[in-house]
C-alpha cells in the first residue's frame, strides 16, 4: 500500500498539517467497528468471588497486634490470586455486591445475638457485650 503525503494546503496557514493518504482504503466513518446491539456478557461469579467476599466479611486474629483485623484490600488480592485493580473491578459489580450483602448479613445474623446491637446489650446489663 502506498501512502502520500498531501501537501496542497501545506503553506496556506499554519494551523493546517499535512493529512496523510492512502490508496485503495474506505474512509474512516466505513472502517470503524460496529459495536455489538447485545448486552455484555458478564462472566458469573465463581469460586474466587465467594473466597473474596468472605475474606471481605470476616475478620482474623492477628497474632502480632493479639486481636481481630480486617484484612486490606491488598492482602485479599494476593490471596485470591489476582490483582488489586480486578479485586477493585469485581466490587463494582452489582451482582458481587448483592451477593456480599447477603452473606453479611448472614454473619450478622450468627454473631449478633438476637437481632440486638452491642450497646443495647450493654444498656440491658449484659456485661459480656461491654
Amino acid at each position: 500500500m502506498k501512502k502520500v503525503w498531501d501537501t496542497s494546503n501545506f503553506r496556506k496557514s499554519a494551523k493546517t498539517r499535512p493529512t496523510l493518504l492512502t490508496e485503495g482504503i474506505k474512509t474512516m466513518a466505513a472502517r470503524k467497528k460496529k459495536r455489538s446491539k447485545q448486552p455484555s456478557q458478564v462472566p458469573p461469579l465463581d469460586e474466587r468471588h465467594y473466597i473474596a467476599m468472605e475474606l471481605m466479611i470476616k475478620p482474623y486474629f492477628d497474632k502480632k497486634r493479639g486481636r481481630n483485623r480486617r484484612l486490606s484490600r491488598t492482602e485479599i488480592a494476593e490471596i485470591v490470586g489476582v490483582s488489586r485493580m480486578q479485586l477493585y473491578r469485581w466490587e463494582q459489580r452489582k451482582d458481587f455486591q448483592r451477593e456480599k450483602d447477603k452473606r453479611l448479613r448472614s454473619y450478622l445474623r450468627k454473631t449478633v445475638p438476637n437481632g440486638r446491637t452491642y450497646a443495647e446489650m450493654a444498656l440491658a446489663g449484659d456485661v459480656k457485650a461491654i
